[in-house]
């Protein structure tokens, strides 16, 4: 856990970011659920997500582009993680759904930013059903 200086409009603000290990998991455990009619529930908190890529052209000609993430960052209800590798995500998730008792009929909504760029980089990480 760090702090960072945000600038924003009527001046700065301090800010907590959080990594994988030291995530406030816990606290996901006093969370406000929503009950639909058909048994489903879903968690009533805000939930982002975007990653940060760049490509690499190789000097060799023969050689082909290729593009990789180099950071994350996760936000649910104002606690935000930051994060380098995508199996560090994969392990974020992990943990979150532990901590949050996600099921099929329990369910956190995610917001990913520019959702098809996204997928395009998590669909080779990300178990698919």
């Amino acid at each position: 856990m760090f702090q960072i200086s945000v600038p924003c409009t009527d001046g700065d603000h301090t800010e907590t970011v959080y990594e994988l290990n030291d995530f406030p998991y816990f606290r996901c455990l006093f969370l406000d659920v929503i009950r639909t009619h058909k048994q489903k529930s879903y968690i009533a908190l805000p939930a982002t997500f975007d990653i940060e890529t760049t490509t690499v052209i190789p000097e060799d000609s023969s050689e082909r582009p290729f593009a990789f993430c180099y950071q994350w960052q996760f936000c649910l209800n104002g606690w935000v993680c930051f994060g380098r590798r995508l199996e560090d995500f994969i392990e974020f998730l992990e943990r979150l759904a532990h901590e949050m008792h996600l099921t099929e009929e329990r369910k956190l909504v995610i917001y990913v930013h520019n959702f098809p760029y996204e997928f395009s980089f998590l669909r080779s990480w990300l178990p698919m059903q």
